[in-house]
């Protein structure tokens, strides 16, 4: 049974008790050391770890917990983990893939970039608000990389003062996404034309909140498999790798990506496609690329 109600606001979220766990924010919004912690129940111990986080998160801001109610802004919760996103029974990590397409000519006033949501590759309907998306499966949440993109993309469609800025934008947007790329302002015209123009077109981005062992070629070595996150509570089996995310050329190219660079936000699979890994698997991701290398 569902503890909390959730209210989607232009500013972000807030959480409300129901009445038939009334006393719970209450119980955590004090010192942990009125708390037990040896004697704590399950339920209790994942809330008590998502305080800590919240409180964390919200150092510099976006986090308000009272003894009834919590507000969380868009940006806290693009980069609160899975884990207490789950105690707290806020909306599932985004599986759709985003796709951008370009309308018009680079650095022309008429130039924007048009985002479109695929399930299973099938354009889909979805309503964003913040880091939360209302999708045929229901509400979604944007991992931090994700809800960055489309907030740079639509800063690229404000209309820029002038070409200088346009860029700028397109390199800030780029740049969340390929650190080592060029800067466009040391290209060139035309060379910088054609470097961006390589990079957007049909750009795809998708997001991976679970990694998993792969098969190993030797007792020494294994390799990280991406995976979508489904709803823990539809879980009846070990996931497989053949239910990966990735298969294929793509699953090599980001296992190379991963042995080379280690744990990134981002990983380029193939010209215009990109492996999103979100805020709540990269502890994983990190501690798998230190196993990794240290096996090396």
């Amino acid at each position: 049974m569902s503890k909390f109600s959730l209210e989607v606001t232009a500013n972000g979220v807030s959480i409300t008790e129901k009445a038939v766990s009334k006393g719970w924010f209450k119980k955590f919004a004090g010192s942990v050391r009125m708390l037990d912690l040896a004697k704590l129940p399950r339920d209790d111990e994942r809330m008590l770890d998502a305080f800590a986080e919240l409180r964390e998160l919200g150092e510099s801001g976006g986090v308000e917990i009272g003894s009834d109610k919590i507000f969380i802004s868009h940006d806290v919760l693009s980069r609160i983990s899975d884990h207490s996103a789950n105690a707290l029974e806020l909306p599932l990590p985004m599986e759709l893939t985003l796709k951008m397409e370009m309308d018009g000519q680079l650095g022309s006033p008429s130039f924007s970039l048009r985002a479109e949501w695929l399930d299973n590759g099938q354009p889909t309907v979805v309503r964003r608000n913040g880091a939360v998306v209302e999708t045929e499966r229901g509400q979604r949440r944007l991992p931090a990389p994700l809800l960055r993109a489309v907030i740079e993309a639509e800063r690229v469609n404000d209309g820029p003062a002038n070409l200088a800025e346009h860029w700028e934008r397109l390199a800030i947007f780029r740049n969340a996404l390929e650190p080592d790329a060029a800067d466009p302002g040391t290209l060139p015209d035309f060379a910088q034309q054609c470097s961006m123009n390589s990079f957007l077109e049909g750009l795809k981005l998708r997001a991976c909140a679970s990694l998993a062992i792969g098969e190993a070629s030797s007792a020494d070595d294994f390799s990280p498999v991406p995976f979508s996150t489904r709803d823990p509570n539809e879980r009846t089996q070990e996931a497989e790798e053949s239910d990966a995310l990735l298969t294929g050329n793509e699953l090599s190219s980001f296992q190379k990506g991963f042995r080379a660079r280690g744990a990134t936000p981002a990983y380029r699979l193939a010209d215009g496609e990109f492996l999103i890994l979100t805020p709540g698997v990269m502890p994983l991701a990190e501690l798998m690329s230190r196993k990794q290398h240290a096996k090396a």
